[in-house]
């Protein structure tokens, strides 16, 4: 079995942060000491630009591309100082040096090479009479010194700076939360690229020659190649995994067993049966090209890479392009080298005369990339410059001497538009339309003309902003938007930006999508447009995927084919919670469960394994059943059950009104809801049902995994028989003596505030610790699966659910 091993892909390096955390302070130093009459946000918007432009002068000065002098920045300054006196090198070096590299002075004196990138073109606002004092660029040559950078992001070297801490920077001064922009960890955007650009790669293939060619390429890196090289390396760990209980560890032992077979079986046929199963599908797909011996599939997989457009409609600094380029660079070169094989065909040689122009494959491979591939739009200027600059620095990292040829023009293929300001119009001429931030209209058809006149993108991809519409944001430029949230919106467009016929979508968006109400129309155009679903679910505690997001999400993958959409399929996993030392494996242990036609109803339950279905589809097909709703007493009965809306690892509920006083006033907790029954006997087995972990797996499933409404207990199915149980009403009687008695007071101050009408609160509330009643908590368990006729198997799935996070004293909540 695999052992792990290696760098942990989803955070970034100590190196990094210490960086960034000291260029706050000499970007407050920068913004201090700038001379102009600016306002404040121009200063800082200056400083940050200054910072960014250094700092790419520094990777370029590493690779040796500036007249091949390491230490060139310092030496221009020493220079400028004898030649121009003291405080003189912003104006008469640093602009002057970004003017010559940018292809833009006529007067060159230097044998620089030719290097326009987009951060060095020149601001408006640098017209004004702006300086830095020299002081400030001391500065920060001396924290760059202490450093070392690599060109090259795609070394694994924690110990110098690559070109991703440009994104950063940026990250770190604009507002995240306002903004709703986020750093993505490369786990996550190597995933979405993987299963969005493949599948479509290898479908083109089966379209154009046929499904025959697909499982033969898959089939021959299998012959090739064990099993074990494209399951996941986690899942075949031989000992404990971090944190792993026992039966986790069975049920992964299992499911390895299980996927073994599969594969030896030959029983997957297509990327999508491999994404379903959660399989390594980028090396599968890799090792297919690279044992591939028929011309004609190269071919044809050479002619779809070539002309496949990827759009990020809402990119940021590009992070989803960028792992799309590191993907697509590898199938160029893998496919590349196979035609070289094949040279004596002429359709190979023309493809191959291509690349005799360029410095490598790989110098080919990112300049047609660049040039015909990636696509993106973000409403930040500032973002789309750092965007486009990474990508350009990928190129130059390949081939660092080939810098005469000229840079892709990414102005072309990467725009600043507000991509929430969108119509359709109807008819052959159809018109999508955005407006930019500074109020200039961007056409979809003008700026991406060949990509909208072929019908549409291939693939959009990317992790939309989770922000909530203001309405005067919405009726400013009278947008027909419908869900209220920028998230929404953008997945609504991703679908008619991409071609119908056949096309994907990968976005990471609030986990609202699966079963909020507003959203319930999006889902079902997510259904009428895509022949398969897969959505991958995320909580927030104990960890998230976010540092700073307070935020639940789906990573939502779609194959969109409008002619299929009567065979769509539905993959789901469930609400997956994690601690730190579990989040290098998140993504590798993910296990998407079929959703069965019977659970299709408006939302998107969230499925943890076959046997999840199985429970769901027993509760829901009960034979002289009711539900909790029809118990309800109409009136305000003597006999009640007070439970909290607000809700994580436990479902409280209890036979009384919590003890809760707000600034010494007794009255009931707020956001706390009432059942009442006519009997009281009916109240106590609600009570005991509610604080069991087959209701917590009924609103793990439902829920958004933090909000309990009324709707969702109230659906909750009863059998009759359960109502008549002596032995409940006493497991009810127990359980709340115990949750009592487990049960403290606590107090809590909050700050001032305008919602508390400017005045702190002191709040004493009693805190009950449902972990504590764990036994009779089981005992109710095991008294509910005789009643719903659950197996043994299915029993001891209800009772692990998230048991290690539920049972942890860290966890207790009021």
């Amino acid at each position: 079995m695999a052992h792990l091993s290696g760098p942990d892909p989803t955070h970034l390096h100590s190196t990094l942060k210490r960086f960034c955390r000291q260029c706050k302070a000499l970007h407050t130093l920068l913004s201090t000491t700038l001379s102009g009459d600016l306002t404040p946000e121009e200063r800082s918007r200056l400083a940050l630009l200054t910072l960014q432009r250094l700092t790419t002068l520094y990777f370029l000065q590493s690779a040796g591309l500036l007249a091949d002098d390491r230490e060139y920045i310092r030496h221009l300054l020493e220079q400028g100082r004898q030649r121009y006196g003291p405080d003189s090198f912003y104006r008469c070096i640093f602009l002057p040096l970004l003017e010559e590299l940018s292809c833009s002075s006529d007067e060159s004196t230097t044998t620089l090479p030719c290097l326009p990138l987009p951060l060095f073109f020149p601001l408006p606002l640098e017209v004004h009479h702006i300086d830095f004092p020299d002081s400030a660029f001391e500065a920060l040559f001396d924290l760059f010194d202490a450093y070392r950078w690599r060109l090259d992001e795609q070394s694994e070297d924690d110990k110098s700076l690559s070109p991703i801490v440009l994104t950063l920077l940026y990250e770190q001064q604009i507002k995240q939360k306002e903004m709703g922009a986020y750093y993505t960890s490369a786990d996550v955007t190597n995933y979405v690229a993987s299963h969005t650009l493949l599948p479509i790669l290898f479908n083109r293939v089966a379209t154009r020659l046929s499904d025959a060619h697909v499982r033969a390429l898959l089939a021959r890196a299998l012959h090739h190649n064990p099993p074990s090289r494209y399951l996941p390396r986690a899942l075949q760990y031989s000992e404990s995994l971090p944190r792993e209980t026992p039966y986790e560890r069975k049920v992964r032992l299992k499911r390895l067993a299980e996927l073994e077979q599969v594969l030896i079986s030959n029983k997957i046929q297509t990327l999508e049966h491999a994404i379903a199963y959660n399989l390594d599908i980028s090396r599968w797909a890799l090792d297919a090209l690279a044992t591939c011996e028929d011309v004609e599939i190269l071919l044809v997989f050479f002619g779809a890479l070539d002309e496949l457009c990827v759009l990020d409609p809402t990119c940021g600094c590009g992070a989803f392009l960028y792992a799309s380029l590191a993907l697509l660079k590898n199938l160029y070169m893998i496919c590349l080298k196979r035609l070289m094989a094949f040279a004596s065909d002429p359709r190979c040689q023309a493809i191959l005369h291509r690349v005799e122009h360029y410095a490598s494959l790989e110098h080919f491979a990112l300049v047609n990339i660049l040039s015909h591939n990636l696509y993106g739009v973000d409403l930040m200027s500032g973002a789309t410059l750092i965007c486009q600059t990474r990508l350009l620095l990928a190129l130059l990292a390949c081939a660092p001497n080939e810098t005469q040829l000229p840079l892709p023009e990414l102005r072309d293929h990467i725009h600043t538009g507000d991509v929430l300001h969108s119509n359709f119009v109807t008819g052959k001429s159809q018109h999508i339309t955005s407006v930019n931030k500074e109020g200039a209209t961007l056409h979809w058809q003008q700026a991406f003309p060949g990509v909208m006149a072929r019908g549409g993108f291939d693939v959009v991809l990317g992790n939309p902003p989770y922000l909530e519409l203001r309405r005067e944001r919405i009726d400013q430029h009278s947008c027909s938007t419908t869900y209220g949230n920028l998230y929404a919106e953008v997945t609504a467009l991703a679908l008619r930006l991409t071609r119908s016929d056949q096309s994907y979508m990968g976005l990471l968006v609030p986990l609202s999508i699966c079963s909020g109400a507003r959203f319930s129309s999006l889902r079902t155009e997510l259904r009428q447009n895509a022949a398969e679903l897969w959505l991958a679910n995320f909580e927030i505690f104990p960890c998230r995927l976010f540092e700073g997001a307070f935020q639940r999400l789906t990573l939502l993958l779609a194959r969109h084919n409008s002619s299929e959409t009567h065979s769509h399929q539905i993959h789901i996993t469930r609400l997956q919670r994690w601690y730190a030392t579990e989040r290098p494996h998140l993504i590798e242990l993910m296990r998407y469960t079929p959703l069965p036609p019977q659970l299709s109803g408006d939302s998107f339950p969230k499925l943890g394994a076959p046997l999840h279905g199985n429970i769901l589809h027993k509760l829901n097909t009960q034979h002289q059943a009711t539900t909790l709703g029809a118990l309800l007493a109409s009136y305000a009965a003597s006999y009640f059950v007070y439970y909290q809306e607000a809700t994580n690892y436990w479902l409280k509920a209890i036979c009384q009104i919590p003890y809760y006083k707000k600034n010494g006033i007794a009255m009931p907790p707020p956001h706390g809801r009432y059942l009442y029954f006519a009997e009281e006997a009916h109240a106590r087995t609600i009570m005991a049902l509610m604080n069991s972990s087959l209701f917590y797996l009924w609103f793990a499933t439902h829920a958004d995994g933090f909000h309990l409404a009324h709707s969702l207990v109230k659906a909750f199915p009863l059998p009759y028989s359960l109502l008549t149980c002596q032995d409940m009403v006493s497991l009810a009687h127990l359980l709340e003596a115990d949750i009592l008695r487990n049960a403290n007071y606590s107090t809590r101050n909050t700050q001032a505030n305008a919602q508390h009408t400017h005045q702190g609160l002191h709040i004493e509330l009693m805190e009950y610790h449902l972990a504590c009643s764990r036994p009779i908590l089981n005992e109710v368990d095991e008294l509910l699966a005789r009643f719903y006729g659950f197996s043994s198997e299915e029993l001891e799935f209800i009772l692990h659910y998230d048991d290690k996070y539920r049972s942890c004293s860290d966890h207790h909540e009021a």
